[in-house]
């Protein structure tokens, strides 16, 4: 971690924010109208997912549970949630759906304990969100002005919008889901703790596996659950119950914001990226950031240019 000068010689007052970082990502949005007879199988990812009709009438289910969508309203479904939709009453539906995660743990926490949520047309929350998603919206209709590096700067804009947005109403509706118990916690977040050091700090004692091992990044969930005093097993469920996804999905979402930081800088090389990541082999690296992003880091760094 780079550290500047403090400059707090002959300083007579100072106020400071706390160092943040955080990514989000921006999957599969897209605007759909269907026929009558129109339905989506049941599916499940570990993304988040909104989904707002616009015309018309559609019934999700999600979790086991019938949700029935009118124009305007707005649903949230958590991360691994087994839902699917079928559009209702006849009549073509119009509707906007985005996927999206962010690598905050604190709001991911937030959002995977909570129930399944509807913000019906015209409520409070429903209108503080119309405004994030409207913008979502445009740029997906408006595919070519959202191309480019300012597009692409106002796509992740309006979703951090559209995340604070969330966040504060989901306060307000309070819908807690059953959750790991207060002791239980510390647990799962010392683990993100210590699944982020074992990923920028491959040399350090949480780690001596090697990622390019086969199996490696499983090893390294292994070695932190003993460091805790737990099984493997016990560490996995309670680590997805906070933050809906595998320790081991979490560690490649570290490595992958890493990676991406790190290319950023023209003068680090893959291949010393791959080292500080743990990779001997720049091949095996390569591979797994294509199968993380869906490019290769050397395109991933010319799309940056």
């Amino acid at each position: 971690m780079w550290k500047l000068p403090t400059g707090e010689r002959h300083s007579r007052e100072a106020h400071m924010l706390p160092n943040m970082e955080a990514t989000v990502s921006l999957h599969y949005a897209h605007m759909r109208t269907v026929e009558p007879n129109w339905s989506y199988p049941v599916h499940n990812h570990s993304l988040f997912e909104i989904n707002w009709v616009l015309a018309g009438q559609q019934l999700m289910h999600v979790g086991g549970l019938p949700i029935a969508q009118g124009t305007g309203d707005i649903v949230l479904v958590r991360s691994g949630e087994r839902h699917r939709s079928e559009a209702q009453g006849g009549e073509e539906m119009s509707y906007f759906c985005l996927h999206f995660d962010i690598g905050e743990a604190r709001f991911r926490r937030r959002l995977q304990q909570t129930n399944t949520v509807v913000f019906p047309q015209g409520s409070v929350n429903a209108r503080k969100l119309y405004e994030p998603l409207g913008k979502l919206l445009e740029m997906t209709q408006g595919i070519p002005q959202a191309a480019g590096p300012n597009g692409h700067i106002r796509a992740l804009s309006a979703l951090f919008e559209l995340c604070s947005v969330l966040g504060d109403a989901l306060e307000e509706e309070g819908t807690a889901a059953d959750t790991p118990s207060s002791s239980r916690l510390p647990v799962a977040r010392e683990m993100a703790r210590m699944l982020e050091e074992a990923a920028e700090n491959p040399s350090s004692a949480v780690e001596s596996a090697i990622p390019d091992d086969a199996g490696g990044e499983g090893r390294i969930v292994e070695r932190i659950a003993g460091r805790l005093g737990f099984s493997t097993a016990y560490c996995n469920r309670l680590f997805h119950e906070a933050f809906g996804l595998s320790p081991r999905q979490y560690l490649s979402q570290v490595k992958l914001q890493l990676a991406k930081r790190w290319l950023l800088d023209p003068s680090t090389s893959v291949s010393d990226i791959a080292l500080r990541l743990g990779y001997r082999d720049i091949a095996h690296f390569s591979r797994q950031f294509k199968r993380w992003s869906g490019v290769s880091p050397s395109d991933y760094r010319k799309s940056l240019m």
